[in-house]
């Protein structure tokens, strides 16, 4: 119920400090929620295409799903705007093995195998 928008979902977060900013985790979170949800139909209809054999398996959907005339450009582009959101919400926590394994205040220096 939290996963997908809908009066459930706004019922339940009443009150609930949502940011817009794509600046901020959670409104990075909120936008990757937005539009994978705006184009969950686009991502169905390729997976329907590729079951029935109309689209290859392999290789980019998006490429496969413009040239078959399944999707126009501009759906594509949705699409990945969507996957670009959805890698930008989970790479909020992303960290180079150089700060991830620095030494914090009173810790010694892990050593790196």
């Amino acid at each position: 119920m939290l996963c997908q928008p809908g009066e459930g979902r706004e019922r339940l977060t009443e009150g609930i400090y949502l940011p817009t900013s794509k600046e901020e985790p959670l409104g990075r979170l909120e936008r990757a929620l937005a539009l994978t949800s705006a184009t969950a139909h686009l991502e169905a209809k390729l997976e329907a295409a590729r079951r029935e054999g109309r689209l290859p398996r392999g290789g980019d959907p998006l490429e496969a799903g413009l040239a078959a005339g399944l999707l126009e450009p501009a759906e594509a582009e949705a699409l990945q705007e969507a996957a670009r959101a959805r890698r930008d919400a989970i790479e909020v926590d992303a960290f180079s093995p150089e700060i991830y394994f620095a030494p914090r205040k009173g810790q010694e220096q892990p050593a790196l195998e």
